[in-house]
């Protein structure tokens, strides 16, 4: 059986993941005598304290000894050699991903006398270039973590950040860092930090190190650093823990600008347990974690007046300039001519339907909309005159199971398991609308990561690692009552699937009334995995540490995802509004709902999407050489390789565009005659699996070097440089590379059908192979599309060069830091431009449909959009000095501050990202001129410092003051306050044109994305943070600095704008503690933790939109004080 597992773990040799990081540490130093001489060949024995595990290695002829692989934790280092006495020195705390120093001084006498040392905590590294910082079980465990997420510590670091799921590393895009425990990926997908899946809860976790720049070649995968965790394991002595923690809104405060609080009930419970189940052999660890959190929610809807539902909209108004105008509704069937061509229509008598016009399925859909229970917002168009609670509720339970074994003193291994069972989310109905609700949601969710490792010793000075890993999320998301009625037939809508509500929008317009049925992605299967194996050697030779592996992953996804099988209805109150004899629409005519009763629909979206398989495979080698050049002097000189498959799907039915191709409809109808662009399809037409060029040129350099100041102990100089290749997939990317165009059906008005009368048969039939054709989705077949989506043939993988120089000092148990970091990122993913834009010469030809302005013409409307999926154009320059001073825990109290004063320059959107959004311009303003992207990024923040101490009063039994047992300890006794405090400065952020790119370039497509001119100082005559006059905001900026372009221009004003940082945040979060030590084994604590202690709000950006209202002005707020009770039993 032995050999069999063992067999097992080293066929993994040949093949690793990303998950190249070792959840493991080390031990170095040199032994000498004690007049300084060298002591070589010197039996080292180093025993791990809580499992009595041992690991022997000798001493080299430079008096060296390096013990690689050992378990994060405190160890003893045990040392005799004849002639010389036994020396024990205990206090050995080793960090996961770190390589601890200590020196050994052996005295002459006899072997049978000893030593004993009481090491002193190491805080410098010697041993390599790499920038990070190992994050302490006392931290895991004594800070106050909002929704106790460990995650959150990372912030803790200088040059990192973390919020929502979002890390940036050391200057690196949030989706290019890597989350790891035991050493696999909890991304998933392999796509890197941005899909976070697995965060074990806070009573399994031991520590985690956050490594923020110039990583071993062992590292890869990861462009910006990596977050690498590993689990607690059991020991010889039985230990465990019982909690719960407790949220309720009646503990909380109201946020900015708002006198209510939303209703919460949040339950945290579990417990621990972990022992031997063999002393010095086998050990197990089990946390169970479970989640019970209602949230409440206050929904705001639009639902009309009751009689419009009748048809009579007589009392449909609109606010114009503050007083009540009636929208006039006119007949669709009166007039002369055919939909589009000049005509005349007459409105309805009295603004009223007859009831013999009225559709009869949209008068049984309408029944679900409910009555107003409120005065409006806006009296003259009823707006805001319907209001709910209801309770969002989330259930999940983790459970955490690990095992470790020694199987003989060279071999030993581990294996750990994590799944989260149930996990479910119920977004409720309001139950005013019951199944119409357009937000119900039922989400079913199964989240696993396993993990097997083990060590091999050969020889004192050959080592083998291997593990195999995987990580697995599936994912169930229904709309509330998916597959349980057939509304098909329920309404009587013909040849319509009925497995949902249907979707009817008819939100917005001029009387809006919010829409109903169900969500769009709301009907979802998938199951996403992630194979990892690992394989890594350690061999010393002399002065030489040697360190070589080679690397496979494998990455699938299988998913059905059907949206809204019921098909999606919309009306855009164009059948109900007025025209002239010229065929021009009047303006403020027309109702939507109105459109929707009359059963005159403009377009109906059918999903289709059959199922579909995405898979990628990942192959990396690397050498690294740990150079001791002198007893002061170490270099670490690496090389990796490293290469993914382009991702293909198992059946070959995805799409891609060839923009230069002859078009086969060239010269048809409307079509140019020189018109370019056809889709491609895998496995078709000669096309192979991969739509885009295989990237193998994937070579990275590393380097590092360690100097100990003249010899010291606790003064070292470091630095280093590397090239790290990223995540060559954003997550858009993943999900947008389907069969043609997200698989729907789009039917353009005029809609040659009624509501009643149902979509023909075909619009939701499934797609035929004979349909994958170059014409897919083009003007006049069936799956007409106004967007094409694919991935440039050229495309590369994104990478950065890394370097770092730092100096570290210790000083009386204190760690002192100075660095100075930089990361320069290129190939960088861009999230999916449009390359339609009209051309510039012919913005001002306005005598030319637009549609035949752009390059690409043949496709459904004049928005046409071509995007090409995160295409490698982006760069970044991240250069940052870093302070940090860290004391671990000793004589009641530590801490870790840090201070980061960094800028950052790209030319790129950032997908995702930190307190910063992007505002307004979120795409490119010109295609053809990408060089005048270039700016400060969004996520520019300047000055960053986080503050973290642990303090144990000095109070009470054993403490300095009072030290008294009795009902003074009791009162007094056992108290500990921590806090995470946070001060930053603000972001930048860039600015847009309301209805811009219509109203000046004849260009609606890419959303806001053009810019205003800079015309005047932005920060002139602005009082920054004082409140606007007639708005709940305060002032930020100038908004006279500003003006729309003139026509067939773009702005002059840059991506973002300078001279102008958002709000900064001040934000602290504090932990109040009693323990009550009931006797030597038992301990209880209470735990008080405010979230926002000072209640300061995080205020939003500024709104960014010129034209739009409060332009200039903050009017939005997150952040208030969120409290947490807690009571954990330890024994």
């Amino acid at each position: 059986m032995r050999s069999l597992l063992w067999g097992s773990l080293l066929g993994c040799l040949f093949a690793e993941s990303l998950a190249a990081q070792v959840a493991a540490g080390s031990i170095t130093g040199t032994v000498r005598d004690t007049s300084g001489a060298v002591v070589p060949d010197v039996p080292v024995k180093v025993t791990n304290e809580a499992t009595g595990v041992a690991q022997e290695v000798q001493t080299q002829v430079d008096g060296v000894y390096i013990v690689p692989q050992l378990q994060p934790g405190d160890y003893r280092v045990s040392i005799s050699a004849k002639g010389f006495k036994q020396l024990d020195i205990r206090g050995l705390k080793v960090d996961v991903g770190t390589t601890l120093t200590q020196d050994a001084v052996l005295e002459v006498g006899l072997v049978t006398e000893t030593v004993s040392v009481d090491a002193q905590p190491a805080l410098v590294d010697a041993t390599s270039g790499q920038v990070g910082t190992t994050i302490q079980t006392s931290y895991v465990m004594e800070m106050p973590l909002s929704s106790r997420n460990v995650l959150t510590l990372v912030n803790l670091v200088p040059g990192a950040f973390y919020k929502g799921d979002n890390i940036s590393l050391g200057g690196g895009r949030t989706r290019s860092a890597q989350i790891l425990v035991d050493g696999v990926t909890s991304s998933r997908g392999g796509v890197a930090a941005q899909q976070i899946d697995l965060t074990p809860p806070v009573d399994s976790m031991q520590e985690f190190k956050v490594e923020v720049n110039a990583m071993g070649a062992e590292n890869g995968r990861s462009s910006a650093g990596a977050v690498n965790a590993v689990t607690r394991s059991g020991s010889n002595k039985w230990t465990g823990s019982f909690y719960e923690f407790l949220r309720n809104n009646a503990f909380d405060a109201a946020g900015w600008n708002s006198d209510r609080k939303p209703p919460l009930r949040r339950n945290n419970f579990g417990g621990t347990i972990g022992g031997p189940i063999r002393a010095n052999r086998t050990f197990f660890f089990y946390n169970f974690d479970g989640l019970r959190e209602a949230n409440g929610v206050v929904t705001t809807r639009n639902v009309g007046l009751p009689e419009w539902r009748t048809g009579n909209f007589s009392t449909a108004t609109r606010d114009a300039g503050g007083r009540a105008v009636v929208v006039p509704i006119y007949d669709p069937d009166t007039g002369t001519g055919t939909f589009g061509s000049p005509r005349a229509n007459t409105p309805f008598p009295g603004n009223i339907i007859p009831a013999s016009r009225l559709d009869p399925v949209a008068v049984k859909a309408a029944k679900y909309i409910p009555t107003a229970n409120r005065a409006p917002n806006n009296p003259f168009n009823n707006t805001g005159n319907w209001q709910s609670n209801r309770a969002d509720r989330l259930t999940r339970d983790y459970h955490i199971g690990r095992v470790d074994h020694e199987v003989n003193p060279n071999t030993r291994m581990f294996a750990r398991y994590i799944v989260t069972l149930p996990e479910n989310e119920l977004t409720a109905y309001s139950a005013d609308y019951g199944v119409a609700d357009p937000e119900g949601l039922r989400i079913h969710n199964r989240r696993q990561n396993l993990v097997l490792n083990g060590t091999r010793i050969f020889s004192p000075t050959l080592f083998l690692n291997v593990s195999a890993g995987v990580n697995r999320v599936f994912i169930n998301r229904k709309s509330g009552d998916c597959c349980e009625t057939n509304y098909g037939q329920l309404f009587g809508i013909p040849n319509v699937p009925g497995e949902v509500f249907p979707r009817l929008n008819f939100g917005g317009g001029l009387a809006p009334v919010t829409e109903i049925g169900a969500a769009g992605n709301a009907n979802r299967v998938a199951a996403i995995t992630n194979w990892d194996y690992a394989g890594r050697f350690s061999m010393i030779r002399g002065t030489h540490t040697l360190k070589f592996g080679t690397q496979f992953a494998r990455y699938g996804g299988n998913e059905l995802s059907r949206n809204q099988p019921s098909g999606v209805y919309a009306f855009n109150g164009r059948n109900t509004a007025g025209f002239n004899a010229n065929g021009g629409t009047l303006a403020n005519t027309g109702i939507n709902f109105a459109d929707f009763l009359l059963g005159r629909l403009n377009s109906v979206d059918a999903a289709v999407a059959p199922g579909y398989g995405r898979r990628i495979s990942y192959f990396a080698g690397y050498f690294q050489d740990d150079w001791r050049v002198t007893p002061n002097l170490t270099l670490n000189l690496g090389i990796r390789y490293e290469t993914e498959t382009p991702m293909y799907e198992v059946a070959n039915r995805i799409q891609s565009f060839d923009p230069y191709a002859p078009n086969p409809l060239a010269g048809v109808r409307d079509i140019p005659a020189d018109a370019r662009g056809i889709l491609l399809f895998a496995g078709r037409n000669g096309e192979g699996k991969y739509l885009w060029n295989w990237d193998k040129n994937n070579v990275a350099p590393r380097f590092g070097l360690a100097y100990r100041v003249r010899g010291s102990q606790t003064s070292v100089v470091r630095g280093g440089f590397g090239m790290f290749y990223g995540n060559p997939y954003d997550r858009e990317l993943i999900q947008q590379l389907k069969l043609g165009f997200g698989n729907v059906y789009r039917a353009r008005a005029p809609v040659p059908y009624t509501l009643s009368q149902g979509p023909p048969v075909e619009a939701f039939a499934d797609i035929a192979e004979s349909e994958l054709t170059p014409t897919f989705g083009m003007r006049g077949t069936r799956f007409e599309t106004s967007q094409v989506q694919f991935v440039a043939r050229d495309r590369k993988t994104p990478y950065t060069l890394n370097y770092n120089l730092t100096i570290q000092h210790q000083w009386r148990g204190t760690l002192i830091e100075l660095g100075l970091l930089g990361n320069l990122g290129r190939q960088i993913i861009f999230p999916n431009p449009n390359i339609n834009h009209i051309r510039p010469e012919l913005l001002p030809r306005t005598d030319i449909p637009e549609r035949l302005r752009r390059p690409w013409a043949v496709f459904g409307s004049d928005q046409d959009q071509i995007q090409i999926l995160a295409p490698n154009w982006g760069i970044s320059n991240y250069h940052a000095f870093t302070f940090k001073t860290e004391r671990r825990f000793k004589g009641g109290f530590s801490w870790v501050l840090s201070y980061t004063f960094s800028k950052w320059i790209d030319n790129v959107v950032f997908v995702g990202g930190d307190e910063a959004t992007f505002g307004d311009n979120d795409q490119i303003q010109n295609i053809y001129d990408i060089r005048n992207e270039r700016s400060l990024s969004q996520n520019h923040v300047p000055h960053r410092l986080v503050i973290s101490p642990i303090i144990e009063l000095p109070f009470g039994k054993g403490k300095r003051w009072l030290n008294h047992g009795g009902v003074v300890n009791a009162i007094l006794g056992g108290w500990e306050v921590s806090t995470l405090g946070t001060l930053r400065s603000g972001s930048t952020f860039g600015l847009g044109v309301l209805n811009g790119p219509r109203d000046i370039l004849g260009d609606q497509s890419d959303g806001k994305n053009l810019r205003p001119d800079i015309v005047g100082d932005p920060n002139a005559g602005v009082q920054r943070g004082v409140p606007a006059a007639g708005l709940r905001g305060i002032n930020w900026f100038n908004p006279d600095a500003f003006r729309a372009p003139a026509r067939f221009t773009h702005g002059n004003v840059s991506r973002t704008v300078p001279g102008i940082l958002g709000p900064g945040n001040v934000n602290f979060d504090t932990l109040v503690a009693k323990n009550f030590q009931i006797n030597e084994r038992w301990r209880l604590q209470y735990r008080w933790e405010s979230f926002n202690t000072f209640n300061t709000p995080e205020f939003d950006l500024p709104n960014q939109t010129l034209g739009g209202g409060g332009f200039g002005i903050v009017t939005a707020a997150s952040g208030r004080r969120i409290m947490q009770m807690g009571l954990k039993l330890y024994w």
